[in-house]
């Protein structure tokens, strides 16, 4: 190449580069013959241009936000009006008002359940009675692992929960509660699984989310106010008001953001929501 040649090719290479420095389109020789400008150039997108759906879009299950708010039904089940939601489909909690904040219309079926409290006995337990009667009615155990308490079976067996099913052992490690937990869900003779593990990374949450969806087993995990978000199907705050109200904050629910905090009203037995007290009074 000539010298004339690079000193003109260097010309138009500053020339354009200072004009996209400036923001302005950028004409190359062949555009100056034909009089077209660069049309992939930001000043150079037609501002009234309509989007045209491609052809594959209808050809697979794409879903959209607009067909949630749009359908009657969610998963071909009948949606909560309130939330949008599905309903039906969870253990019923005890409590409409709960029941129109939980996705399924309840507790889920399958998943981990985490239960975020302050101090044990802030009713923690009272919250989940439906949930025990539930599955207390079926033949296999509701596995208990290391409460921090000794289970009070009279005041369970009045509130509906079949003793016979109950189930409780005491790791005393970390380590041996998540393996526990872990091979509970997995063997086919547990219904529900109750456990306090202690600190647990969020690494070891997401693995037994993924053993309780796949053993449609659902893990209630109790944790101490300043446990780490982890990937749980759902995630709830417990706060105490006093011995007959509980106020609830569902931090985390699958398909819905989390709702503001409200108020529920709790079993009243001194007894049971606070075993580690000695009393003699009698459940009401």
């Amino acid at each position: 190449m000539s010298k004339v040649g690079r000193t003109s090719r260097v010309s138009r290479v500053g020339k354009a580069s200072k004009a996209s420095k400036a923001g302005k389109p950028i004409k190359t020789d062949r555009m100056a013959e034909t009089g077209e400008m660069a049309k992939d150039t930001p000043n150079h997108v037609p501002a009234n241009k309509e989007f045209t759906q491609p052809e594959w879009f209808d050809q697979y299950a794409v879903w959209t936000a607009g067909e949630l708010a749009a359908s009657e039904t969610v998963n071909n089940k009948p949606k909560n009006k309130a939330t949008g939601l599905n309903a039906g489909s969870g253990v019923d909690t005890g409590h409409s008002y709960f029941n129109q904040q939980l996705t399924d219309g309840g507790w889920p079926r399958k998943g981990v359940i985490e239960v975020v409290y302050d101090r044990p006995g802030t009713g923690e337990l009272s919250l989940l009675l439906s949930l025990l009667r539930y599955y207390s009615q079926g033949e296999r155990w509701l596995l208990w692992i290391a409460p921090p308490f000794q289970l009070h079976i009279p005041a369970l067996r009045e509130s509906g929960v079949d003793s016979k099913q109950l189930l409780q052992i005491a790791p005393t490690s970390i380590k041996d509660r998540l393996w526990c937990t872990e091979e509970a869900l997995k063997s086919g003779a547990v219904s529900l699984v109750l456990s306090w593990p202690g600190r647990l990374k969020p690494e070891h949450v997401r693995r037994l989310q993924i053993i309780s969806n796949q053993h449609r087993v659902p893990c209630v995990l109790f944790r101490e106010q300043g446990a780490l978000n982890t990937p749980c199907a759902l995630r709830i705050h417990i706060g105490s008001i006093d011995q007959s109200h509980a106020r609830i904050h569902i931090l985390k629910r699958q398909r819905g953001w989390s709702p503001p905090p409200f108020t529920l009203p709790l079993r009243h037995c001194p007894v049971f929501r606070y075993p580690l007290q000695a009393s003699s009074q009698p459940c009401r």
